[in-house]
């Protein structure tokens, strides 16, 4: 049997790691030795066979031909689509420009300056309405209506004070004024 030693000095011998003379020694011994004759070619072996396989996996020039032309393909592909949007980018922005002016321009019309009324009016908006409780706890109290344009009642709101129901009356105003559209300078 070879021990470890003797392995690591052949392992050494076939590396070409050794002097001169030990290599002539290391000759030596395995001309004399059916074991170490045994164990270097049993090296020799396993050497070739590492070798085939990593060989089998190394690429040839075929395979790196049609890689490198993959990839080529991958990137003309790649800088043509850029080239398309680089191109058609201020097209599309030039689009979406036009659609909110047409959109605006459409809406223009419809609403600002037409002349339409707001969905209600209110016609007497505050008024004082005393409680029918009976006894000496009946208190004034004071009422907003909303009317529509022909005069009838939509809804009504009741507040205990006057100044409560004055602001709630300035805060619709301001309300109204914001949402109903303003003409547009002719």
């Amino acid at each position: 049997m070879v021990s470890d030693q003797d392995i690591e000095l052949l392992e050494a011998s076939l590396d070409a790691q050794l002097s001169p003379s030990e290599q002539a020694a290391v000759d030596v011994r395995v001309a004399g030795s059916p074991e170490l004759s045994q164990g270097l070619a049993s090296l020799v072996q396993e050497r070739r066979s590492r070798s085939a396989a990593w060989e089998s996996l190394a690429f040839t020039d075929a395979s790196v031909d049609y890689a490198i032309g993959r990839l080529q393909q991958s990137l003309d592909r790649r800088s043509w689509f850029q080239g398309l949007v680089g191109q058609w980018q201020p097209l599309a922005v030039a689009a979406a420009c036009l659609a909110m002016f047409a959109t605006g321009m459409y809406f223009r019309d419809t609403y600002a300056g037409s002349g339409q009324r707001p969905a209600f009016q209110m016609i007497q908006p505050v008024n004082a309405v005393v409680n029918q409780g009976a006894g000496a706890n009946s208190q004034p109290q004071f009422e907003f209506r909303v009317n529509d344009a022909a005069g009838q009642p939509i809804f009504s709101q009741r507040f205990r004070t006057i100044e409560e129901a004055e602001s709630y009356l300035a805060r619709v105003r301001m309300q109204q004024r914001l949402s109903s559209p303003q003409p547009l300078p002719q």
